[in-house]
């Protein structure tokens, strides 16, 4: 059965969003988990190497300081990374899908996705790697390797 993931954010004011959360960020957008599609819970999934370059241009930046979203700004599937890691293997995707626990269905979170706009007017300007190179590079460099920790 085909299903879609709905993710919602709210469509609260600024004063209204600081009062649920201390840095006035949407931490549990909402989505209706009856609805999730298998693999589709989403993530805003940021290579390593990229996550560094924002710190060492935070650390190097003079006069910029704050708290900010580090993340791509663009949220994508499990499903997406899975069938990535798989290619990057050179093998056909098999994916099982399992239901979610009882026990954290009500509090997982279905969508995450940074908002990087506070990040971006600072003047950080440099792009992200796409997921499926950014998960090629991982397992080739480092996952498919006799030494996985070189």
């Amino acid at each position: 059965m085909e299903r879609q993931v709905r993710a919602r954010r709210p469509e609260h004011d600024r004063a209204e969003r600081a009062a649920h959360h201390p840095f006035g960020l949407d931490a549990h957008p909402t989505v209706d988990a009856r609805t999730a599609a298998d693999g589709d819970q989403r993530r805003d999934f940021i290579y390593v190497d990229d996550a560094i370059s924002v710190l060492r241009w935070l650390l190097e930046a003079t006069g910029i300081n704050g708290i900010f979203n580090v993340g791509t700004g663009k949220a994508e599937s499990f499903r997406d990374m899975i069938s990535a890691m798989f290619k990057a293997l050179h093998l056909p995707t098999n994916i099982e899908y399992i239901d979610m626990p009882e026990a954290i269905r009500g509090q997982y979170q279905y969508f995450t996705e940074a908002r990087v706009e506070r990040l971006r007017g600072a003047g950080y300007n440099a792009g992200f790697m796409p997921l499926e190179a950014a998960v090629h590079r991982y397992v080739t460099g480092y996952l498919n390797r006799d030494d996985r920790y070189r």
